[in-house]
Parts: C-alpha cells; sequence; structure tokens
C-alpha cells in the first residue's frame, strides 16, 4: 500500500501550507466554484455543520460501492494518512491553531481531511468519485484554506476558501 502515496507524500511534504490565506484569490484560478471567505467566516465555518456535513458525504460517495476486498483496503489507508499526519504534520497546523487563535476542532478536521487525501489517493485508480477530497487538494496545492461548504448537500454547493 505504500508504494501508492509516494507521490502525495512527496508533495505535502514539500507544500507551503495555507502561506497564501486572506490573500485575495484569482476567480479562474481553481475549476469549480468556490467563495473567498475572510478571517472571521474561517473562523466559524471550519467548524460548522454544513462543513462536517460535507465531509461526511464526500465520503460516504466515495464509500458506498466499494465491494468487500476494497471495504478491508479503506480503513489501512485512511489509518495511513492518519499516521502521516501524525507524525509528519500535526505540530505545523497546532502552530496554525495557535496562529489563527482556533480551538482544537481544526487540527482535528484538517487530520480527517488529510487522512482522507490518502484514501481518495487509494481508490481513484478503480474510479471511485474522489472529487470532493481533490478539489480540497487542488485549494492546499495553491497554499490557500478549504474550510468550509454552503449551499447545499455535497456535491450541491460551493467551497469555502481562506
Amino acid at each position: 500500500m505504500e508504494e501508492k502515496f509516494v507521490g502525495l507524500i512527496e508533495t505535502l511534504d514539500f507544500l507551503n501550507w495555507f502561506s497564501k490565506s486572506g490573500r485575495e484569490i484569482e476567480k479562474d484560478l481553481f475549476d469549480f466554484d468556490f467563495i473567498q471567505v475572510d478571517r472571521n467566516v474561517m473562523q466559524r465555518e471550519y467548524t460548522a455543520i454544513q462543513w462536517q456535513t460535507a465531509l461526511n458525504q464526500a465520503s460516504n460517495r466515495m464509500r458506498r460501492t466499494l465491494d468487500y476486498d476494497q471495504r478491508k483496503a479503506w480503513n489501512p489507508a485512511t489509518e495511513y494518512g492518519l499516521r502521516y499526519f501524525d507524525k509528519t504534520l500535526s505540530g505545523l497546523f497546532l502552530g496554525f491553531r495557535e496562529n489563527w487563535n482556533l480551538n482544537d476542532a481544526f487540527v482535528t478536521w484538517n487530520r480527517r481531511c488529510i487522512a482522507a487525501f490518502f484514501t481518495a489517493e487509494y481508490f481513484r485508480e478503480y474510479g471511485f468519485d474522489t472529487e470532493f477530497y481533490d478539489r480540497c487538494l487542488k485549494v492546499s496545492l495553491k497554499e490557500y484554506y478549504p474550510c468550509g461548504w454552503q449551499g447545499g448537500e455535497w456535491p450541491d454547493g460551493k467551497l469555502l476558501i481562506y
């Protein structure tokens, strides 16, 4: 399983996380609809039920068509992502939490989202719907912070970006 994640790990290891957060986003930077938010909205939205629901809906959508053998690989892929976060990124995200004056949910939800990047990477080759996490990863790769969801259940609505 580890070899499936080499490219993702190399990408995440060298990412300058959230360095552009708070700066203006060009409207054509992403190939999907989004809403840019300020710090006050970000501080409220990353713990909002609509964001948590969108994360759950995206995971359920990816997971619902797995066969038995694929289901057995779901947890190890997710666990690999959690271990990666704990070993490599937890200190960085604790620093963001402190600097941005956020609560512990910031680290918890980002840990979960990054673990989902690994799960999506594993299942992408099988044709599963990984679009939600692909969008979150695209935002992160552009050094912004995907922090919420507005306008309906996934996939209807827009990603909030700080």
